[in-house]
């Protein structure tokens, strides 16, 4: 339960630095790799919720990659989250997906792409930040590069 506390933390953190444009452009645009369930159909409640076997069609879980921001939407807005350990009892990967998503997939990444994605956000700093007026939002707009 602490370790997923952590990790929704975490990317807590990776939403406010994307939000307010303390990234390049490059964190804005990381895919990542995913393994995504399809939702089997099986009605989903709160007394079942953690029966993943039955709720999503492992069979035909398929590989996709994803934005970080839709990952990170998938972690902060998270009804399902569950981490699995390794034959070491390691932490391995961890399955998750979002109260909107609940119903259409369930999304697997190995730790060790997320310990890519703090790595790469964590190192990642704008080159040039460009500000322009925007009369319509009263404010300017920020880029970045």
């Amino acid at each position: 339960m602490n370790f997923e506390k952590e990790i929704l933390i975490s990317f807590f953190m990776i939403r406010i630095l994307l939000e307010n444009k303390k990234t390049s452009v490059k964190s804005v645009d990381y895919r990542v790799p995913v393994s995504r369930a399809p939702w089997s159909g099986q009605k989903i409640t709160q007394l079942n919720l953690w029966h993943i076997e039955g709720h999503y069609d492992f069979v035909n879980e398929v590989e996709a990659r994803v934005s970080l921001q839709f990952l990170v939407n998938q972690f902060i807005h998270c009804k399902l989250i569950h981490a699995t350990r390794d034959r070491d009892r390691n932490w391995s990967e961890i399955f998750v997906c979002s109260d909107f998503e609940i119903r259409k997939a369930l999304y697997r990444i190995s730790m060790d792409e997320i310990r890519k994605i703090f790595s790469f956000v964590g190192a990642d700093y704008s080159d040039q930040v460009h500000y322009k007026w925007d009369a319509k939002i009263d404010d300017y707009q920020v880029t970045l590069e």
